[in-house]
């Protein structure tokens, strides 16, 4: 009954106009991908039907989704399950994703916005120095570790749309979701890495600025490669 009271503050009672389930589906999903429940844990059906506010039939309606999303595994009768990838997985992971953010890398740096990158780059810095204010186990801090992850993804998710290539998009977007369900919980257990990942934003959005597409690659091979040793930590410690 404590876990239920502790984690219903995470999802929020949905009241929007529009398909029900899919509401459902799009609140769940946002719980998930900021971190609010671990690789591994059940989410009970009676859970999730008390904190949105909406019956069985939505609920696994959503679930469903997030099941094809590949963000849960449905466990029948029971709920559903945030899945878990042991250290090779998220080896393959990483390494699948770095693959697509290098490979067209000159070709996007050729479309890419350079006011865009500047202004993400202002935002990320005016952020990571709040933090440094602000105590690590306060939601304050969870609330801005948010902030600057959504603007990280949405910088590497750049790199892959600049190409122009909805195929490739499209399975970046199913790699990246899994990425970032396991780089937050990396970040909840070692907070130190996140100052760490903010630094090697730091130096990738620089080379871009100053049009170096073979140094931004390499920067973005050893920034993923430190992530999959962050991910691969988690997973032995």
């Amino acid at each position: 009954m404590g876990t239920k009271t502790k984690k219903s503050i995470n999802i929020e009672c949905v009241t929007l106009k529009g398909p029900l389930s899919e509401r459902v589906y799009k609140e769940l999903k946002r719980a998930i991908l900021e971190g609010h429940f671990s690789p591994g844990e059940l989410l009970p059906e009676d859970f999730l039907t008390d904190a949105t506010g909406a019956s069985r039939t939505p609920v696994r309606e959503a679930l469903v989704h997030l099941q094809r999303d590949g963000l849960v595994k449905i466990v029948p009768r029971k709920g559903a399950r945030i899945p878990e990838m042991n250290s090779e997985e998220l080896s393959e992971l990483v390494e699948a994703r770095a693959l697509l953010e290098t490979v067209f890398l000159e070709k996007a740096m050729d479309k890419i916005s350079l006011v865009d990158i500047e202004k993400i780059k202002d935002k990320m810095s005016i952020i990571i120095e709040e933090m440094k204010n602000i105590d690590q186990d306060s939601q304050d801090w969870k609330d801005k570790r948010i902030e600057y992850s959504n603007l990280d993804f949405n910088f590497h998710r750049m790199l892959v749309a600049a190409i122009d290539n909805r195929f490739i998009l499209d399975f970046y977007d199913t790699l990246l979701e899994k990425v970032i369900l396991y780089s937050h919980h990396t970040v909840i257990k070692y907070p130190r890495h996140f100052l760490q990942s903010a630094k090697e934003h730091e130096n990738i959005l620089n080379s871009i600025l100053d049009k170096k597409p073979e140094k931004t690659k390499e920067l973005i091979k050893v920034h993923l490669y430190k992530l999959n040793k962050r991910l691969t930590s988690m997973q032995t410690s």
